[in-house]
């Protein structure tokens, strides 16, 4: 049998464990609604959007992102931004990945992706660094927008000149 005060420590005990496992459990269910939100959001967006690690691993693309690489998401997260990257914009790309994760320096760019089919779309990608919630970087987002055409048309008006 178990002294008044004993029980009253158990019972204190077993509310606060409860309350815990309440505030956890909330917790967890605004996370989950949080990135399903999220995730709607990017969906919606006309814009290719794509996250990597530090290392450049996809961790997440929208599907105008898909639609604009010629790949599946599928794929997408099996490989890293410099697969997909052109060979000439690679090391400048590269550089600006570096100097964002060493200091944080969000950047824009205008380069070349290759597709799938091996050819090339133009795109201007603006990057920017993701913190954890201690500051730390530990990875990026892009927003992507296509201009092919534009580079395209640009490209025959400077022949055109000539």
């Amino acid at each position: 049998m178990w002294r008044p005060d004993e029980a009253q420590l158990v019972h204190y005990i077993a509310y606060r464990f409860w309350l815990a496992v309440k505030q956890a459990r909330a917790l967890e269910a605004l996370r989950e609604s949080e990135e399903r939100a999220r995730r709607a959001l990017v969906e919606q967006m006309l814009a290719g959007v794509a996250e990597c690690d530090t290392n450049g691993q996809f961790t997440m693309v929208n599907q105008r992102y898909c639609d604009i690489t010629g790949r599946t998401e599928t794929e997408l997260l099996d490989m890293k931004v410099s697969d997909i990257t052109h060979p000439d914009d690679r090391q400048g790309n590269a550089e600006l990945y570096r100097r964002l994760f060493q200091t944080g320096q969000s950047f824009f760019m205008e380069k070349r992706y290759r597709r799938k089919d091996n050819s090339e779309v133009w795109v201007h990608t603006h990057v920017w660094p993701i913190r954890n919630t201690q500051g730390r970087i530990q990875g990026s987002v892009s927003v992507v927008i296509e201009v092919t055409d534009l580079k395209h048309a640009g490209q025959e008006r400077e022949r055109l000149l000539q």
